[in-house]
């Protein structure tokens, strides 16, 4: 009878609990198996009519800004990355200009050794255009050249068939990924959506044509 009193009396303050104490309130009596009170202190719960956006506009808007920041993100570092390998690739002049011309002095050092010695014996007198080897000597100039210039060549070819052409590749499935979302979902255009959410201006051209699609081909 007295529990019955005292509760009785505790309702009639379960309206006064704010939203932290009611949900402690609701929880404990879960926990405890007081599916009574429980029910009491939600049928307690002050009712109200609100004002709000609409909803379809305001989620869009929300769910249109989540979904943006990432792709954009990741475009964004793709972008970079093959930038990098493009950089990386107009050094391979030079890189070709130097290993070119060391072959050169080489071959001028060894040549001219190699007659020198030979000046002295019968051999020296046909290293004018024909090599000790038998083979042209512009011809072994040229494999020499071609031998130091793979040198060059081949990891510059390398980063650009591995590591350009994946992050091109990823890049362009996650460009067509959201811009499927942004017509579909939102209904705009992917560079609309992106340069109205994201901070960075960038992409500020679509990345699906230029240079990811260079790498990817």
């Amino acid at each position: 009878m007295a529990n019955g009193v005292g509760t009785a009396k505790l309702q009639k303050h379960y309206s006064l609990l704010d939203g932290r104490e009611r949900t402690v309130a609701v929880l404990e009596a879960m926990a405890r198996g007081d599916a009574a009170e429980e029910e009491r202190l939600d049928d307690a719960c002050p009712r109200g009519t609100y004002e709000v956006d609409d909803p379809s506009y305001r989620r869009r808007m929300s769910y249109a800004a989540t979904a943006t920041q990432l792709p954009c993100g990741s475009v964004r570092r793709d972008l970079g990355v093959l930038r990098a390998v493009d950089a990386f690739a107009e050094v391979q002049a030079v890189l070709r200009q130097f290993a070119g011309d060391r072959a050169d002095e080489a071959f001028d050092a060894g040549w001219h050794a190699a007659l020198a010695a030979a000046r002295a014996t019968t051999a020296g007198a046909g290293l004018g255009v024909v090599g000790a080897t038998g083979q042209p000597l512009f011809q072994h100039l040229a494999e020499i050249r071609a031998d130091a210039l793979w040198l060059v060549d081949r990891p510059v070819a390398a980063v650009r068939r591995g590591l350009g052409r994946a992050t091109a590749v990823q890049l362009l499935s996650t460009w067509d990924a959201f811009g499927r979302f942004a017509r579909d979902c939102v209904g705009v255009g992917p560079l609309v959506l992106a340069r109205a959410v994201t901070a960075v201006p960038e992409p500020v051209s679509d990345p699906a044509v230029g240079r990811p699609r260079r790498f990817a081909a």
